[in-house]
């Protein structure tokens, strides 16, 4: 199939290979136009920054066991300790074409599957059929065509679910990282691709999954669970708006090929718990 034909479309069981491939602009490589500089956003674009496949390897893995067991079980194999550079070699020779994690890995992405899998709400809202799994959505606005894929969508409950595996085992941590890194526009930012399509989503699911620390490791010991975050409505329809504003822009800067650096004036100084000191009287001291 010609891939690049999919202007307006959402496709079933795309390969992430060719959906990475695919020419359309995705939430990542807008997202700095909302927290930053047009150069900025260019100089990640230039430095092809998160397009690193090893930064991918352990989300793709797990994401693969929770949504494609069947293509997990073919595509992905544990890699054994091996002493030599000889038999290193030959396994990987041996075992050419297929994605590979260390036992550590391996052992972690299990533990963070059984973790989601084992959780009823996750499971109620997971899709019921493959095809609604892994979905790449396409569509055009302002002149530029946009993708994104989503981790699975339930067509009877309209629910879009997405999985974010994390450090933290407190959920407002994971909350925070999720405001932080932009995950609430980036579902936005699917949400708004499927209503392009012409399908309504009445709810968004950002599903954690904590990444179990190893039984080897000397830190406290942090088990695999889940952190559930919906998205409320309003907070869903705040991002869109940032980020259709931020896909316009882009779209602007591409036609024009100028990417100011807009950097601000930042008015600061001293924290207020040191003017507060000073307020009342005390002595301040330097060193």
């Amino acid at each position: 199939m010609e891939w690049g034909a999919q202007a307006v479309s959402v496709v079933h069981r795309m390969p992430m290979r060719d959906y990475r491939d695919h020419p359309a602009r995705s939430r990542s490589q807008i997202w700095p136009l909302v927290t930053d500089t047009p150069a900025e956003c260019r100089w990640r674009l230039d430095h092809h920054v998160d397009s690193d496949p090893d930064h991918y390897r352990l989300g793709d893995a797990t994401h693969a066991a929770i949504f494609e067991p069947t293509r997990f079980s073919q595509t992905w194999i544990e890699k054994p300790r091996m002493t030599t550079k000889a038999r290193r070699a030959r396994w990987e020779i041996d075992h050419k074409g297929l994605s590979w994690l260390t036992s550590e890995e391996w052992w972690q992405v299990h533990q963070m599957r059984d973790a989601l899998l084992g959780n009823e709400t996750f499971r109620s809202l997971l899709a019921p059929s493959l095809g609604w799994r892994e979905l790449s959505v396409f569509w055009e606005h302002a002149g530029g065509q946009w993708k994104g894929r989503l981790d699975s969508f339930h067509p009877r409950k309209r629910f879009q679910v997405d999985v974010k595996t994390t450090r933290h085992s407190s959920f407002r941590l994971f909350h925070r990282d999720c405001v932080q890194h932009g995950v609430i526009h980036q579902q936005a930012f699917y949400r708004w691709g499927m209503r392009e399509n012409g399908i309504q989503v009445d709810g968004v699911l950002v599903a954690g999954v904590v990444k179990p620390c190893l039984p080897t490791e000397v830190r406290r010991p942090q088990r695999a669970k889940p952190h559930l975050l919906e998205i409320d409505s309003e907070s869903l329809d705040i991002a869109e708006i940032e980020i259709r504003s931020a896909a316009e822009r882009f779209q602007r800067h591409v036609e024009s090929g100028e990417w100011p650096d807009e950097t601000e004036v930042h008015v600061e100084g001293l924290p207020e718990w040191w003017k507060n000191r000073f307020r009342a009287g005390e002595e301040v001291s330097i060193g």
